[in-house]
């Protein structure tokens, strides 16, 4: 997954994706080099979501301050 295409989705959609990557994880059944890319997809996923609400908590808080 690249950085183009996580910056285009909703948290929702990060989410749900980073849970699918989590139990893939927990399931035990995938070879080392597999696990390694899921747990690389899964940082870039959670990055993406940190920044997302970032920019949505600053957005809130102009909103609130303009008050």
């Amino acid at each position: 997954m690249s950085e183009k295409n996580v910056e285009n989705q909703s948290i929702e959609s990060l989410l749900q994706k980073l849970n699918e990557i989590v139990e893939s994880l927990e399931s035990d059944e995938l070879p080392l080099e597999e696990s390694l890319k899921q747990f690389e997809q899964g940082i870039a996923l959670t990055k993406a979501c940190q920044e997302t609400l970032e920019a949505s908590e600053k957005r809130i808080n102009q909103l609130l301050s303009q008050d």
